[in-house]
């Protein structure tokens, strides 16, 4: 069938290319997250694991350079994916590692603040006034070791038995002990609330981008000095519920970045500017409160429009690149007058009087049909004849357009067709605009090869 005929086109290459530009965009902004994390820690497999994923995203943009195929293309994208949900994976081992340390370091402290006031105990029992006083002044782990060591050194030095006995529980019977080793042969015992609590400050500390804890401990401490016990459960029940709203609240500020961040990745889809919607971006970033629903939902408006003209763009200028390479006579001016009437006319190879007019119509589809250059109101069954010859070339022409596109990441569907034959073919007036712009083409043409006979 060869009469007028709508095709719904669709840039699939161009659709693809987008679509990996946004996930790159994505990776490459989950591997500055994960770079900054990894200098917080020393471990040589996360560090491993994060440059093999550097070494696929570099695989993926050589891989993509080299391929023009739609199908090849696909599995690329199904590597981005892949590579993406891999870099989110290490992202969170990475979060959990950090918390995990953080845990220790406050469990840590918590052990040593107990064994300080532990050691300040036996000083006084031994005695050692100004020791106690030193240790009292700067309580830390510095002070605790030197208060240990005194404690070894006058336990040597004295034979009194009850002291002896105080000194090996605090230094160990063979002299100096560390307070790492002190620690671990006297392991503190904690409530499942106060380890809750830890836990809490932790996930809260790294999600606020911090390895120090000190702020949560100081008021941590607080309530562990509460002398009332019932207070103090209380005191350390409330300071949970706080700290889990801290959380709740870091959790939805951490949503609320990966929402602009995808919206950033939407837009680096693009090569149009952009800037207005990314400077809102920005601002956005640094209010906590207001709704970003209308900024999503003018990016995502934006990034439709933007596609849809860039496919159309991108499908007319496959079309002419085709129809060219088949003979027929496309000039560079084609793809705008195409855009901007929504119509242009391209002469058949070797006719002066046919051509093929390719129009957009029902939004983004394709409408093709042969027209023929005359009088329309004149027209016998040779001409008839001639124009049903016209047709069965341009089916022909047509199917192989109708290849080559898909072949191009162009995908095509034809939607409506008519027999050969069943409608009559549009006539163009001699004295339309477009007739005359095919006359002189081929009359040139015809110059330039009767200048090159000899």
């Amino acid at each position: 069938m060869s009469g007028p005929k709508v095709v719904d086109v669709r840039a699939i290459r161009a659709a693809q290319e987008r679509e990996f530009r946004k996930l790159r965009y994505r990776i490459q902004k989950q591997f500055r997250k994960i770079q900054t994390m990894l200098e917080a820690t020393e471990d040589e497999t996360l560090r491993r694991v994060f440059g093999s994923l550097n070494d696929a995203l570099a695989r993926l943009d050589a891989d993509r350079e080299a391929t023009a195929s739609p199908g090849s293309l696909n599995s690329i994208l199904d590597q981005a994916n892949a590579t993406l949900e891999s870099a989110l994976q290490l992202k969170s081992k990475i979060e959990e590692k950090r918390i995990a340390s953080v845990a220790e370091r406050i469990a840590r402290q918590r052990s040593i603040a107990a064994a300080i006031s532990a050691t300040v105990l036996r000083l006084e029992a031994a005695n050692m006034t100004s020791m106690k006083a030193a240790l009292m002044a700067k309580p830390d782990e510095i002070q605790l070791q030197i208060a240990l060591d005194a404690l070894a050194t006058e336990s040597q030095r004295q034979a009194d038995a009850d002291l002896q006995g105080v000194a090996d529980s605090l230094a160990g019977s063979h002299g100096t002990i560390s307070v790492t080793d002190w620690l671990a042969e006297q392991p503190a015992e904690i409530s499942s609330a106060n380890e809750r609590l830890e836990q809490l400050a932790a996930k809260v500390c790294v999600l606020d981008g911090l390895d120090d804890a000190s702020p949560w401990l100081t008021r941590i401490a607080d309530v562990r000095q509460i002398d009332d016990v019932a207070r103090q459960r209380l005191q350390t029940d409330s300071l949970i519920i706080q700290l889990g709203e801290e959380l709740d609240r870091r959790r939805g500020l951490e949503r609320r970045v990966e929402l602009l961040d995808a919206l950033e990745a939407e837009l680096a889809a693009f090569d149009a500017n952009a800037d207005p919607l990314r400077q809102r971006i920005e601002c956005a970033r640094g209010d906590e409160v207001t709704d970003i629903a209308a900024l999503q939902a003018e990016v995502a408006a934006w990034a439709e429009a933007e596609a849809k003209r860039i496919d159309r763009d991108a499908s007319r200028a496959a079309i002419l690149s085709v129809l060219q390479s088949m003979g027929y006579d496309v000039r560079e001016s084609m793809a705008t007058g195409w855009a901007e009437d929504g119509k242009v006319v391209v002469q058949a190879p070797g006719s002066q009087d046919y051509a093929v007019e390719l129009s957009t119509v029902a939004g983004d589809r394709l409408k093709t049909q042969l027209v023929r250059f005359g009088d329309p109101g004149s027209s016998n069954a040779m001409q008839q004849q001639r124009d049903v010859e016209m047709e069965t070339t341009w089916c022909k022409s047509h199917a192989e357009v109708m290849g080559e596109l898909d072949r191009r990441g162009v995908e095509t569907k034809v939607l409506t067709a008519r027999p050969i034959g069943s409608t009559p073919i549009a006539v163009i007036p001699k004295t339309d605009e477009r007739r005359s712009q095919i006359k002189t083409t081929v009359k040139n043409q015809e110059r330039q090869q009767q200048s090159k006979r000899p």
